[in-house]
């Protein structure tokens, strides 16, 4: 009737009791031991963001904190590899600086020395040109210059180049004598050999050429500028021996270190024709040229000139003004030195070895070399 009760109980039943009891223990003491963690790392990660906001955002985003880490340690590489970068750059530039300065100074010296040599050879033709000049007749240079423009435009490059060193210029000094002598006033100038026309431009550009005004003016001159060949709208193409102007026809007649050619002393006979009676004949040359002046000057009388003014303001270049007394109407030959005995008997004195005294082109040259530069 009674069932029977044992103290200790069932054992099967007591077990599971036992067992259930444990698990659900274990359970809870799991369940607890998660929600400290979670509450210790909700702590630590509050820590975490409050010390270093930065790792907390990484790790917020769902990146390791190592990788976060990483990122920092590459992004602050990059950081501290722009300066080296930004610097190696300017190197560079520096560099490319450099060098463009040494080509460019290499350029330089390139040019310079290129320059050089073009002025080397210009000089060196123009030294050949002017020996030329000065060692045929005037007929054999206007032939050539006829056919070889180009030679006398730079035989004028030239010398040019070489009055820049010089102390004082001819052509200046015969300027400011027309422009300042009252006896040149209105005159009629032939300026033969002229060059670059030096004469015709200073009274052109002052406004005192008859040709720039009808009405005459006091000081108002005329001038015809003569050379072998023409660079310029003014000058005339003619040789010196023969001028295409009137017989007596110039007040003035001027030879500004133009007595060039073997044959200079025709040049002379060609400017007594040309002259008025008491007209002037002014040259200017160099006084190396001349071996002899009292001989050089006592020929040109022989011509029919007089001696009216000398002037040697430098040891380079003398400056000699003769007067027109005669016209000359005798040849090339011995009777022009026959007009003046005083003159021929201090020729063969000063050149006693002269074959034939009768020869005047061959005195003429001996009294006025050529002026040769020397050779380099």
């Amino acid at each position: 009737m009674f069932n029977r009760i044992s103290i200790g109980g069932n054992p099967k039943k007591d077990a599971n009791k036992e067992a259930s009891k444990n698990s659900n223990f274990n359970q809870k003491n799991q369940f607890n031991s998660q929600k400290k963690g979670e509450n210790k790392n909700t702590l630590s990660s509050l820590l975490q963001k409050r010390s270093n906001p930065e790792k907390s955002q990484d790790n917020s985003s769902g990146k390791p904190y190592k990788q976060a880490q990483n990122n920092n340690q590459s992004s602050n590489k990059n950081n501290s590899q722009k300066p080296q970068n930004n610097q190696s750059k300017q190197n560079d530039q520096n560099k490319n600086k450099k060098f463009q300065k040494h080509e460019e100074k290499q350029n330089q010296k390139n040019q310079d020395l290129t320059n050089r040599i073009e002025q080397g050879l210009v000089g060196s033709k123009f030294r050949m040109i002017n020996e030329y000049l000065y060692t045929t007749d005037s007929k054999t240079s206007a032939d050539h210059f006829a056919k070889n423009k180009e030679d006398f435009l730079l035989y004028h490059q030239g010398f040019q180049s070489q009055i820049v060193k010089w102390p004082e210029k001819p052509v200046d000094m015969i300027i400011n004598e027309l422009n300042s002598n009252q006896i040149f006033q209105n005159a009629v100038i032939a300026d033969l050999g002229c060059g670059d026309g030096k004469i015709f431009e200073y009274f052109r550009d002052n406004n005192k050429l008859k040709s720039l005004d009808s009405s005459v003016k006091q000081g108002m001159k005329e001038v015809h500028s003569f050379d072998l060949c023409a660079h310029k709208d003014f000058i005339k193409v003619a040789d010196s021996k023969n001028i295409p102007l009137k017989n007596s026809e110039c007040d003035v007649v001027v030879f500004c270190l133009a007595l060039m050619g073997t044959n200079y002393i025709e040049f002379l006979t060609e400017a007594n024709r040309l002259l008025k009676l008491n007209g002037h004949l002014i040259i200017s040359e160099v006084n190396s040229r001349i071996t002899d002046m009292d001989l050089f000057i006592g020929m040109i009388e022989c011509l029919g000139f007089k001696l009216q003014k000398k002037i040697l303001p430098n040891t380079y270049f003398c400056f000699l003004t003769f007067k027109k007394l005669a016209d000359n109407k005798l040849k090339l030959n011995s009777q022009i030195l026959n007009q003046n005995k005083n003159f021929k008997t201090k020729y063969i004195a000063k050149f006693p070895k002269t074959k034939d005294q009768s020869d005047v082109l061959y005195i003429s040259q001996s009294l006025l070399k050529p002026c040769i530069y020397k050779k380099r």
